[in-house]
């Protein structure tokens, strides 16, 4: 009897172990199901943050806005380009002759003008670094005379004839570098600042 009482013992001693292995694999460790369930499980709140989940219905990513300050910055670097490579003289007489505009559409799409469409290699490559691109074409001036009213080869004209034959998505931010033709005695008027004030779907920003 005492025999027998031993080895139902043993038994259920061997039984109660093997229940602790199958609830504890590799020692405790989890398994690799179990790792592989987890790691999906850690990654649904990510794409619920970040908006790359399938069922994702807003698009955050929105392009960073400059400030007008920014915009009147920028233009000023692009229109310092026009010194490059130049004695002091014809640096001045370079730069003084033509007006920069940079412009930021509804899109936070970013583009710059240059009075009578010029360019130089220093100024396309400063505007390229502050992420504007270039607008330019016989389409968006009219050089009738200096000093006829139907001139329009400033680069406010250029950036709001370009934006009227839908270049750019309206409403736009413009920021000249320097002062709108007619709001001093510039024997260049054409009336630009007055322009872009009567249209609805341009701001003057930066002045």
């Amino acid at each position: 009897m005492w025999t027998v009482m031993r080895i139902l013992a043993l038994f259920g001693f061997l039984m109660t172990r093997k229940r602790k292995r199958d609830d504890s694999p590799s020692g405790g460790k989890k398994s690799a199901r179990t790792q592989l369930t987890d790691a999906r499980a850690s990654l649904q709140p990510v794409r619920q943050r970040d908006g790359s989940g399938s069922n994702s219905g807003n698009n955050t990513n929105t392009p960073d806005r400059k400030t007008p300050q920014q915009m009147r910055d920028d233009a000023q670097a692009i229109a310092e380009g026009f010194r490059t490579g130049k004695n002091d003289q014809q640096a001045n007489m370079n730069y003084n002759g033509k007006t920069v505009v940079t412009i930021q559409d509804a899109d936070g799409s970013k583009y710059y003008t240059v009075s009578s469409n010029n360019t130089s290699p220093e100024a396309r490559r400063i505007a390229a670094e502050l992420g504007y691109t270039r607008i330019s074409g016989s389409q968006y001036i009219a050089k009738v005379k200096n000093g006829d009213p139907a001139d329009q080869w400033h680069a406010e004209h250029i950036a709001i004839n370009a934006k009227d034959a839908g270049k750019m998505t309206p409403p736009i931010d413009i920021s000249p570098h320097r002062r709108p033709c007619d709001s001093y005695g510039n024997t260049n008027n054409q009336g630009c600042g007055d322009r872009a004030a009567n249209d609805p779907d341009v701001n003057l920003v930066g002045w």
